[in-house]
């Protein structure tokens, strides 16, 4: 019978062993995880059948500074998780975990510091009724709960191999999806019929499920993820903008294109922000701050005459979730390392549209890897 498990058990010991070095190095006795994406990071498995669609059964699992990870999940995730992790305690109540389980295993693990990590800082999210989370400190007096986000994100922010084939993977499906997509619009169709056929062409070309679908030509409804039953027009810049998940990975980014033959005003923006992304992604390196590379980027977009668009970065980090640190902005100090991914995504404006290119980049000793190979062209649509 074939394993339901993603990842080798190798990839497992290695991120558990990186998670309680780190632990050792801030004298934490142990992390208490309740993220979805950061249980799964350290499981392997997700801690619910439903993934984020369902707050009944919270999960977390305790990583103890040494020793094997303990798992609290609903009864209905047991068997999954019991796959991959060996302690895993349940229950099945539906008006809230009994915080007992928690607090139970916090000094299974050991309380020898009274220092315990738990997700309070940069991205990061508690998958817990707040009401539960205060009763387990609580029950914990003494121990001092301290923010793990910088650690979560020392851990995730570099990929391993395993991880960077499933996002190669998602780059393949997202590519193919989209440019069947464009070869399916014409002049008349909604931004919200585009979405739909989107998101339906990932998965019918293996995604595992939708990372999102941003679909956008004038604003202000391209601010907003309601898609409008407003038709496209000619003369409109359609920008689509999106990605698929395999596994536990998904990728991001846009392309373009233009309904009728496209101008030449369209054309020269569409290149120069290509443009500005290249010169972005060449300073992409080991060593080379996530700061220095916003500079290049805004300069580049200042040097082609563009307004910029200023959400406050031009770019992020990818993975098993599609922004997530570091992010390529002034005040991000983050140093690059070998497996690091970014999104490189200058902005600018044309009119009321905005033009953002973005390319992914797995950031390598011999320079950037590009995960997204989809053409480079602006799609006519007729």
């Amino acid at each position: 019978m074939a394993s339901s498990l993603i990842f080798s058990s190798r990839e497992m010991e290695n991120r558990i062993a990186k998670a309680q070095a780190l632990m050792k190095l801030r004298k934490l006795d142990a992390m208490f995880v309740t993220g979805e994406e950061n249980f799964q990071y350290l499981t392997g498995v997700s801690g619910t059948i439903c993934l984020h669609y369902s707050t009944t059964r919270p999960a977390a699992v305790v990583v103890p500074s040494e020793g094997d990870p303990i798992a609290i999940v609903g009864t209905a995730s047991e068997k999954p998780v019991k796959s991959a992790v060996k302690d895993v305690r349940t229950y099945n109540s539906t008006t809230g975990v009994p915080v007992d389980l928690y607090s139970k295993a916090l000094r299974d693990a050991g309380l020898s510091n009274k220092r315990v990590g738990v997700e309070e800082g940069l991205e990061t999210r508690i998958g817990q009724p707040l009401g539960e989370l205060l009763a387990l400190f609580n029950a914990l007096p003494g121990v001092s709960f301290i923010d793990i986000a910088p650690l979560i994100w020392e851990l995730r922010m570099t990929k391993s191999s395993e991880e960077l084939d499933l996002m190669r993977c998602a780059a393949v499906v997202t590519a193919k999806a989209r440019q069947k997509t464009f070869d399916q619009c014409s002049a008349g169709d909604t931004q919200r019929e585009i979405a739909r056929r989107f998101g339906e062409l990932m998965l019918r070309y293996g995604a595992d499920r939708v990372a999102f679908v941003h679909v956008a030509t004038r604003e202000p409804v391209n601010l907003t993820q309601f898609h409008s039953e407003k038709p496209i027009r000619k003369g409109d810049m359609v920008y689509v903008d999106g990605g698929a998940y395999v596994r536990t990975h998904c990728i991001d980014y846009p392309r373009l294109g233009t309904v009728g033959k496209s101008s030449g005003k369209q054309i020269t923006n569409h290149e120069a922000i290509r443009r500005a992304c290249a010169r972005m992604a060449e300073v992409a390196r080991p060593g080379v701050a996530c700061r220095k590379v916003w500079k290049v980027g805004h300069q580049a977009i200042k040097d082609a005459g563009f307004t910029s668009f200023d959400v406050g970065r031009l770019g992020h980090g990818q993975g098993m979730l599609a922004t997530e640190p570091p992010s390529i902005s002034a005040e991000d100090e983050t140093i690059l390392k070998p497996g690091m991914v970014l999104g490189v995504e200058p902005f600018s404006m044309l009119g009321d549209t905005p033009i953002i290119w973005e390319d992914v980049y797995a950031v390598t000793e011999d320079g950037p890897e590009r995960l997204t190979l989809e053409t480079a062209e602006l799609r006519v649509i007729e």
